[in-house]
């Protein structure tokens, strides 16, 4: 399936930008595998919001609707030695969804 550059800029560069505001010491690490696309750190973790961030909190909501739209796959959780990890798996489908999902 054919993604514009774009879109796979925006959704990649929204959980990238979102683990370095979140990650004040630390890590932030980029995984991609033949079908999936891991970005992980060692920050605050989901649910917190980092002081001095300015933003909305929408990066996160962006990606998902990104991934809806494409059938992939976005999971997201905290890891126990802290921080957090959203993995993207890449579903192949031609067809893509044009009606955002909101949640």
């Amino acid at each position: 399936m054919k993604v514009p550059e774009t879109t796979f800029k925006i959704l990649l560069g929204n959980l990238v930008k979102n683990a370095f505001a979140c990650t004040e010491e630390g890590n932030v690490t980029v995984t991609v595998t033949h079908n999936a696309i891991t970005v992980c750190d060692t920050g605050i973790g989901l649910g917190s919001k980092p002081r001095g961030v300015e933003g909305y909190g929408l990066g996160l909501l962006i990606a998902k609707d990104i991934c809806h739209k494409y059938h992939w796959e976005l999971h997201h959780s905290n890891r126990e030695c802290g921080g957090c990890c959203a993995t993207i798996t890449l579903v192949p489908n031609e067809t893509p969804n044009d009606q955002p999902t909101y949640s």
